[in-house]
Formats: structure tokens, sequence, C-alpha cells
């Protein structure tokens, strides 16, 4: 060949056929076969060649044995696991009805001094079981103290004008335009002003 990998007639020298593996083996030099072993209508197409099991075909097949029983004893360990435990339970004796002691009602929370108040809704205005608007002051030290002033006395969220949750001492105003009052918790609010 020249040098743009062209074939010339003058090169043909340089180019020989190389021999064919010997029959079966797939590799090696060997005599020329006969021309009448390239008949195609002499082979018979239909017949599978013999065919040689190599260490690693064995290899591979015993391998996806090995793969195939692990994955059927994970699958029966699976099915034996997920069925139904069955429980016996032994008869038992009726247990015996005790009567129940009577039942005592807690005595009224004390009544507050007036003008301090304590959990409850409260509607604002003048006169008994009302909180009159003005100062209320809340002194500290409850676990939990909440309050809120609210447009009505229906403790839904919407209806809630302004709210707190103090730490420590507080003091909020309820407005006359105020229609309710929240407090929550173990608060008490006593009126200043």
């Amino acid at each position: 060949m020249n040098q743009h990998n062209e074939w010339r007639p003058e090169d043909a020298h340089l180019y020989q056929p190389s021999a064919r593996p010997a029959p079966g083996t797939g590799y090696g030099p060997m005599a020329p076969l006969p021309d009448s072993a390239y008949d195609v209508d002499a082979v018979d197409l239909d017949q599978d060649p013999p065919r040689r099991r190599t260490g690693r075909k064995i290899l591979i097949t015993v391998a996806a044995g090995v793969v195939a029983l692990f994955a059927l004893v994970l699958l029966l360990g699976y099915i034996g696991s997920t069925r139904p435990a069955t429980v016996t339970v032994p008869a038992q004796a009726p247990v015996p009805t005790v009567p129940m002691p009577p039942v005592q009602v807690a005595p009224p929370a004390p009544q507050l001094a007036p003008g301090v108040f304590g959990d409850g809704i409260y509607e604002v205005g003048k006169g008994p079981g009302l909180i009159e608007p003005g100062k209320y002051h809340y002194s500290g030290g409850a676990a939990m103290a909440y309050w809120a002033r609210a447009r009505d006395t229906s403790g839904e969220t919407s209806s809630i004008i302004a709210n707190g949750m103090p730490n420590g001492p507080a003091t909020i105003t309820i407005k006359k335009t105020d229609n309710a009052v929240i407090f929550s918790g173990d608060a008490t609010w006593q009126k200043v002003g």
C-alpha cells in the first residue's frame, strides 16, 4: 500500500492469505482444506456443531444454581414469616362484678375576690359575671398564662382582636369596644385601673 492506504496491483505480493486453523481447534496453522470443504451445498446447516463445556461455563451454571437456591430459601423464609400466628387463649373464670363506689363531686372552685378574674370567657360590661373595661394586671409566677380580647364569646380564633402569653408580670387594657375577654391557665388578673 502507498502512503494514502490505496491498494495497488503491484503490492499484491505483499499480501498472502493466512493458513486456516485445524478443524475443531479454532486456532493454529494447518494444511489447506480441500475445496469441497467450502462447498455450501455439502454442509448440513440444520445440524448443530458439537458443543464442549468449558470450565467457565460450568462455573456459571453452578453459580446460577446457588443463586436460585438462595432466592428459594429467602422466599420460603418470607412466606413462613407472613403466616398469621395462631394463638390459643385458655378459658378464664368469669370476673366477679364489684359495685362502684359512689361518685364524689368536687367542691366548687373558690370564688375570687371582686375585680379578680381567673380561667374563663367573660363578656365585657358592668354587672354580675361581667368584666369591666379597664387595666388588668397579672403578677407572674403561674405555670401558664394566656389572655385574649375578642369580638364575641364563640372562642373561635377569627374572633380574637389581640392576645398574648406572658412569661412574667403583665398588664392588659380591656376596651369598651371589646365584646369578650378570654383568660386561660393558672394566672389571675386583677383590675388596677
